[in-house]
């Protein structure tokens, strides 16, 4: 399991500690995909515009680094992205 979330730390270009953040915001980009694709493009970017805001805000209200939850947001809306037109 150790080596496992090396090899997955490597992947994701992320260290170990962050790992656990980046996967969890991981499905928050996912959903930001759908909400671009099947309902509306303007909802999709209030969406994105509200996480991203709400990421700032947070790292100073609670002084955490905002860039893991970030980056597993930007991995999860970029592999949906480029399933979702693959499919297409």
């Amino acid at each position: 399991m150790k080596q496992m979330k090396k090899i997955l730390a490597k992947l994701l270009f992320c260290s170990e500690d962050s790992l656990d953040t980046v996967l969890l915001h991981m499905p928050v980009g996912v959903f930001n995909v759908f909400l671009l694709q099947l309902l509306s493009g303007w909802l999709g970017l209030a969406f994105c515009l509200v996480f991203i805001t709400y990421e700032k805000t947070e790292r100073k209200v609670i002084s955490d680094k905002c860039y893991p939850d970030l980056q597993g947001w930007l991995w999860g809306a970029g592999i949906t992205a480029v399933v979702w037109m693959i499919i297409k």
